[in-house]
């Protein structure tokens, strides 16, 4: 039975980070315990030993409120004296700077691995030491890695593309290691199952979302749920307000658009929310068989992220 009133919402990076927290201060509208969230793993890694699941920290900090403010990753007033130790002892550059708090969430989620907890275990220990209300769900508690493949020939993780090499490289397509095997979690198909309306954050599509889609069990429950789910265009005006969207959007040989996101949506969902924007654009995702909102998607203060979640909450219910 679907429960009145009930968010699931697919997510990954700052965009999504933005919305969810959006969505936190809607506690009027929609109940906390009616919203999870369940989050992209593709970006996790292993680096000098410790566990480290990027997307749902950024989601985590957002929400607990106290992710840095102007990186909006990271934590606010944090010091990164381990990192500076690490380039002593290693005698090489820590490409990925991670701050002395941001350890501690690291050295936590790695010992309670180590002591046998699943994935899913960790993520609602740590929320819960963050008093974050919301239940926030790793995809899968499988490993499940997002490859990029570059036109030289290299293939990168998630974090080597983005963080070292400031995805600069030319990319020609991009797979997700593990997705043969990667099953999602009982959590996330109850979520799915059970939510009354189903939200993709906007966030990257092919390096945030497509690897939640690619965990076993997911993108065919989403078929079936097609008309409860809708989506928030990451695209305002034919550019990302951050991260590589549009480049690999061009290096895939895709219309920089919402009506690109739209199509890549098309088998899951049938809801549009595209900026004001790209009013103009309403015609061609509808022909697709949409329904389409038109909004304020830029999400530049606290204001603007309540305001654009309240207008999503009230078109679906």
């Amino acid at each position: 039975m679907l429960k009145e009133n009930s968010i699931a919402i697919l997510a990954g990076g700052i965009g999504a980070a933005k919305f969810i927290d959006g969505v936190s201060r809607l506690k009027a509208f929609i109940p906390e315990e009616n919203v999870r969230v369940i989050i992209n793993v593709g970006d996790d890694s292993t680096m000098n030993g410790l566990y480290i699941c990027p997307d749902f920290d950024i989601i985590a900090y957002t929400i607990a409120g106290i992710v840095d403010p102007v990186k909006k990753w990271g934590i606010q007033n944090d010091t990164f004296n381990c990192l500076s130790m690490l380039e002593l002892y290693t005698d090489e550059p820590q490409w990925f700077s991670i701050g002395d708090k941001d350890f501690a969430t690291h050295l936590f989620r790695t010992k309670l691995l180590a002591e046998g907890k699943t994935l899913t275990g960790v993520a609602l220990e740590i929320q819960q030491r963050l008093s974050v209300r919301f239940l926030l769900l790793p995809c899968t508690d499988d490993i499940l890695r997002t490859m990029i493949h570059t036109v030289d020939g290299d293939l990168l993780e998630f974090e080597e593309y983005f963080v070292r090499e400031k995805a600069m490289p030319k990319v020609e397509s991009i797979s997700f290691r593990g997705n043969n095997s990667a099953k999602a979690t009982p959590q996330v198909l109850e979520t799915l199952s059970y939510s009354k309306k189903i939200i993709i954050a906007p966030s990257n599509p092919y390096l945030s979302i497509d690897p939640i889609l690619a965990t076993g069990g997911i993108m065919t429950l989403l078929e079936e749920r097609k008309k409860d789910v809708s989506f928030i265009s990451p695209i305002i005006n034919g550019k990302a307000i951050k991260g590589p969207t549009t480049k690999l959007m061009k290096e895939f040989g895709l219309e920089t658009s919402c009506v690109e996101i739209a199509r890549h949506y098309n088998s899951v969902a049938s809801t549009a929310f595209i900026d004001i924007r790209d009013k103009e654009k309403r015609g061609a995702i509808e022909q697709l068989g949409y329904k389409v909102h038109c909004c304020d998607t830029l999400m530049i203060d606290a204001s603007k992220k309540k305001e654009l979640a309240r207008f999503v909450l009230e078109k679906l219910f």
